[in-house]
């Protein structure tokens, strides 16, 4: 019996180590973990420490010349800014284009003459036919004059900037005007004393009297009578010389193509070349060339001399205006 006690013994003192190694085993970690935090905690204090430590810096001092400075710089700004915003009202402003009261009465005349010299070249095509209608160059500017001045009318009846400003601008029409012009002096210099049966027998009854003769007088006196807009200037007016280019171009080429012979004389070639070349192809075609070009010549400063007579007009009638004030 007392040998079977000592055996207890010893493995009750056998086992307490045991236990004592699994409490160190589990405890161990448990303060490895919690010895990073407290490091990181006094890692931390040092940089709280250093940040509230930082000396603060001193107030620039700023000197009288510097505001000054800054002052002229933020007035300048400003008065840029207010520039601006006046030259883009301006600009919205000499955009819309208007009709005053004067122009509007003769908008509307020009947009029932417009229409009534229409619907005259709409009836003698259906007598005479389309192609003798826009054949003639005398046919086309009086046609191309009365949409114009229908234009015009509409313009002054809807009050649209836009059309005002496109109907109003010099270089258009300049361009018709020069048509017009050379059709007006053509039926009183040539037409008139040569076709007397046509032209002055019918009088009023007759269609040209209104459409080349009438229908011009009106254009002359919208010239000096309206304030027209947009710029003119040499360069500018080479658009008076694109009607009867192209119009030149398309006689051409009908008659190439489909053998339709040009209705004057001096822009057939066949003219130059059997008439007058006495078959020479060469000397033929050389002569309508340089009648082409003096054409083109006479269309291009002949309309430089009637803007500058236009200006001249104007200045005359704003100093009478600025005398009876």
């Amino acid at each position: 019996m007392a040998k079977s006690k000592k055996v207890t013994s010893v493995k009750k003192t056998d086992a307490k180590p045991l236990v004592k190694k699994t409490v160190e085993k589990k405890s161990a970690p448990v303060a490895a973990k919690q010895t990073p935090v407290v490091k990181k905690i006094d890692e931390k204090k040092p940089a709280v420490a250093s940040a509230a430590t930082k000396p603060t810096p001193a107030p620039a001092t700023v000197t009288k010349e510097q505001k000054a400075t800054t002052t002229v710089a933020k007035t300048q700004k400003t008065l840029a800014i207010k520039t601006q915003k006046n030259e883009f009202a301006q600009a919205n402003v000499q955009e819309k284009v208007t009709l005053n009261n004067k122009e509007s009465i003769l908008a509307i005349v020009c947009f029932f003459y417009g229409i009534f010299v229409l619907v005259l070249h709409v009836d003698d095509s259906f007598l005479k036919g389309w192609d003798h209608t826009f054949k003639y160059f005398t046919n086309l500017t009086s046609i191309i004059t009365a949409l114009w001045m229908v234009l015009f009318g509409l313009a002054a009846f809807t009050k649209c900037h836009k059309l005002a400003k496109i109907v109003k601008n010099k270089n258009l029409f300049l361009s018709i005007f020069m048509m017009c012009l050379l059709t007006f002096v053509t039926v009183l210099i040539w037409l008139f004393p040569f076709w007397k049966g046509e032209y002055l027998s019918q009088g009023i009854s007759g269609l040209c009297f209104y459409t080349h003769f009438i229908n011009h007088l009106v254009m002359i006196f919208v010239f000096f009578s309206v304030k027209f807009v947009g710029k003119w200037n040499l360069k500018t007016n080479l658009f008076t010389t694109i009607f009867p280019l192209v119009y030149f171009a398309i006689m051409l080429f009908l008659h190439y193509a489909f053998g339709i012979e040009p209705p004057y004389n001096f822009i057939n070639p066949d003219w130059y070349v059997n008439d007058i070349a006495s078959g020479n192809v060469v000397v033929g075609y050389g002569i309508l060339i340089a009648v082409v070009i003096v054409l083109i010549n006479v269309f291009y400063f002949s309309s430089v001399g009637l803007m500058k007579l236009q200006n001249r007009v104007g200045a005359l009638f704003s100093k009478e205006k600025q005398n009876r004030i």
